[in-house]
C-alpha cells in the first residue's frame, strides 16, 4: 500500500533536503511548516544526530498538551530526512 504526502509534507521534506546538501554525511533534519526547525550533524552515530536535532526541535513544537491533542488527530505536521 502506497501512501502518498499532502502538499505540506512535500514541501517540509524538500526544505530539509535542501538542508541536508549542504550538512555533513550522517546528518538528521526536522522540518515544520517550511522551515528547518533541528538539525543534528557531526556524530558519528544517527541515532545520536537524531537526539540533538531533536533537541532542538523540541522548543518549536511546543511539546505539551497541544502536541498530544494534535497526534490524536492525525495531525503530523512534521518531516523528519537523514543523510
Amino acid at each position: 500500500m502506497t501512501a502518498l504526502l499532502n502538499k505540506q509534507a512535500t514541501d517540509d521534506l524538500i526544505v530539509a533536503t535542501i538542508a541536508l546538501k549542504y550538512a555533513q554525511s550522517n546528518t538528521v533534519c526536522f522540518a515544520h511548516r517550511g522551515q528547518v526547525i533541528g538539525i543534528g550533524a557531526g556524530q558519528q552515530s544517527r541515532i545520536h544526530c537524531t537526539r540533538l536535532a531533536g533537541e532542538k526541535a523540541l522548543p518549536v513544537l511546543d511539546v505539551g498538551h497541544q502536541t498530544y491533542e494534535k497526534r490524536e488527530r492525525g495531525d503530523k505536521g512534521l518531516c523528519i530526512s537523514s543523510s
